[in-house]
């Protein structure tokens, strides 16, 4: 399940990406593939090219609690766009 929604997160459908990463939000880190999922959301957070992909993983890494994330989820404090800033 989690690398079914991983390699939706990596697809190409800017739609799908985004409820890729509200799901993988909704599974908990030690699930099946749950370092993976956190690294591939920490990806789309950190270079994910549409603003509303880097919105739903900033939440979805917060929703996983998973401390791995805490390095992404601080880099973007510093962010531009002050939406994304909120979503951490």
């Amino acid at each position: 399940r989690d690398g079914f929604l991983t390699g939706l997160l990596e697809g190409s459908d800017p739609a799908l990406r985004e409820r890729a990463a509200w799901a993988l939000g909704q599974l908990a880190p030690d699930s099946a593939g749950g370092p993976e999922a956190t690294a591939a959301l920490a990806r789309a957070l950190a270079e994910g090219p549409e603003p509303a992909l880097r919105r739903a993983a900033a939440f979805a890494l917060g929703q996983r609690r998973d401390p791995a994330a805490a390095p992404a989820l601080l880099a973007v404090l510093s962010a531009e766009d002050p939406a994304l800033r909120a979503f951490v």
